[in-house]
């Protein structure tokens, strides 16, 4: 399986950013387009394994020190010809390093790059007429996910496989206070 740790979307917030994709795309801007079902913000991407039972372990650990969150995306930006939606919050950062730290320490082999919030929009991406703006907005994260990805019949499909509510007693920051 392939697989990876995400903050998941509620069907408004996808509907925003999609408008914004839509926007885009009328703009003249040309793409491999998110689908709207696949709008996510990843936390850690784990790849293929069969050791779901450890990453979902993870994501227990994880959230077990982490108090839900608000996210404030706006703006975007690109890496390369990758277009990507900004996204901010108090003890967003610290979750995005905690749930790489989580697997590695289960063995999972997870980039040790800086953690870098962002939500992608499209891949292969080059810019139209005009580049829109994307109108910002806060998104509650109450919980954190393990998602599959597949393919069916040619279309990249993302699946929650787990859910595990962030509930821990943390500080502001979101790191799990130290008694």
């Amino acid at each position: 399986m392939r697989l990876f740790t995400a903050i998941t979307f509620d069907a408004p917030s996808k509907d925003r950013l999609s408008r914004h994709m839509a926007a885009l795309k009328k703009a003249g801007a040309a793409g491999n387009f998110t689908r709207h079902d696949n709008l996510h913000l990843t936390l850690a991407f784990i790849g293929e394994t069969d050791r779901v039972e450890d990453a979902k372990a993870a994501l227990d650990a994880c959230a077990a020190g982490h108090r839900a969150l608000t996210l404030h995306v706006e703006g975007t930006g690109r890496f390369g010809n990758i277009l990507w939606a900004g996204a901010s919050g108090e003890g967003l950062t610290a979750l995005g390093e905690d749930m790489a730290a989580c697997l590695r320490s289960r063995g999972f082999d997870i980039e040790k790059r800086p953690f870098k919030a962002h939500i992608t929009l499209a891949r292969k991406y080059k810019d139209g007429a005009g580049m829109p703006m994307l109108r910002p907005f806060d998104y509650g994260a109450g919980h954190i996910s393990l998602m599959e990805s597949t393919r069916e019949k040619g279309v990249l499909v993302y699946r929650e496989i787990y859910r595990k509510a962030l509930c821990g007693v943390g500080t502001p920051s979101g790191r799990p206070q130290r008694g």
